[in-house]
């Protein structure tokens, strides 16, 4: 299994979201510091992004209702999830909250951390707070033993990347 960032070490992560959440521009920002323009993701992409002293191995999933069961099959020994929400989607909130509980509920992330992604905040009239967020996915229910975080990106505007990235590199697997 991957472990903490110190020395040059490596870290899984898998990206998940509902579709359109903009997970793809994420990826694509942190590898190539563009989001550029995306398709619906069909299947996965996989990207390495160094950061620091750490190779950070990313799996981006397709969002579409229809292909969400296949997400499990990239579990399988992973330090961590990334979790993308599109910030201005009220309308979808409990349906990305009932997405990211099956998901955490799965026996091969019972150890990984979860840092949740609330992108688009550069369209700020239109966004949650980050406490709506919060409150609407429930992260205050996971057990104690879970490590988790909620940080605001744009993926367009690359804000809160880097953010990210240090978090991430921070993260120590027993």
């Amino acid at each position: 299994m991957g472990n903490a960032c110190g020395g040059r070490k490596e870290t899984r992560l898998v990206l998940i979201g509902l579709d359109l959440a903009g997970k793809t521009s994420i990826l694509n920002r942190l590898r190539f510091n563009e989001a550029g323009a995306t398709t619906p993701t069909v299947g996965f992409n996989f990207e390495t992004v160094a950061f620091k002293n750490c190779d950070i191995n990313i799996w981006d999933t397709g969002g579409q209702d229809k292909i969400r069961d296949l997400w499990r099959h990239y579990y399988e020994e992973v330090d961590g999830i990334l979790f993308v929400i599109d910030s201005t989607d009220q309308g979808r909130i409990d349906e990305a909250k009932e997405a990211l509980h099956k998901a955490m509920r799965d026996i091969n992330l019972k150890d990984a951390f979860l840092c949740v992604l609330a992108n688009k905040r550069d369209l700020t009239e239109q966004c949650m707070s980050v406490d709506e967020i919060r409150n609407r996915l429930q992260l205050t229910s996971f057990p104690e033993t879970r490590i988790w975080t909620l940080l605001e990106v744009s993926a367009v505007k690359g804000t809160g990347l880097e953010e990210v990235l240090t978090w991430i590199s921070s993260k120590h697997r027993k």
